[in-house]
């Protein structure tokens, strides 16, 4: 279990620096990529918020709905940044 949390906080916030870059250049589907990812990397710890918040952006993605995908993108980074914090303080307090 420690490995596949210490996997998932690997990546930090860099998978949504992606896909915001993505979405700046023109690249949706790119970033529709890059939160199927995240979802699958991180989704796996229970992440249930993160879960959803990334399903949400994606279907904004996919259906072309630009003017929510800036909403939506800063829901992912703020449930992504809970969840980091809070499987780091789960391996400290695992650490003891």
């Amino acid at each position: 279990m420690f490995k596949l949390v210490r996997g998932a906080l690997g990546g930090g916030l860099e998978p949504l620096d992606q896909a915001d870059l993505a979405l700046r250049e023109g690249r949706p589907l790119d970033a529709g990529r890059v939160l199927h990812s995240l979802r699958g990397a991180v989704g796996v710890l229970g992440a249930k918020r993160l879960i959803q918040a990334t399903l949400e952006a994606e279907s904004a993605i996919h259906e072309g709905r630009a003017d929510q995908l800036e909403a939506q993108l800063a829901t992912v980074r703020r449930v992504l940044e809970q969840t980091l914090a809070e499987a780091r303080a789960w391996l400290e307090q695992e650490d003891r």
